[in-house]
């Protein structure tokens, strides 16, 4: 993942984002539910927490647009 904006990040939202990084390795899947779950945050939350992640992560990370 890019480092360079993680700086303008709250801690609250690194850690989420390592989460979904966490996940994708180990489990090879991340679900909004999933973040939701963890961090008892709103599914619109978590919605914008993978669409960062996305943005800021390496083009192989797993995440692509297929439904």
């Amino acid at each position: 993942m890019s480092s360079d904006r993680l700086p303008e990040m709250t801690q609250a939202q690194r850690d989420r984002l390592a989460f979904v990084e966490l996940r994708l390795r180990f489990v090879g899947e991340i679900r909004r539910q999933d973040l939701v779950a963890r961090f008892d945050i709103q599914v619109a939350d978590a919605t914008r927490d993978i669409a960062q992640y996305k943005e800021l992560a390496p083009p192989y990370c797993g995440l692509g647009d297929e439904r």
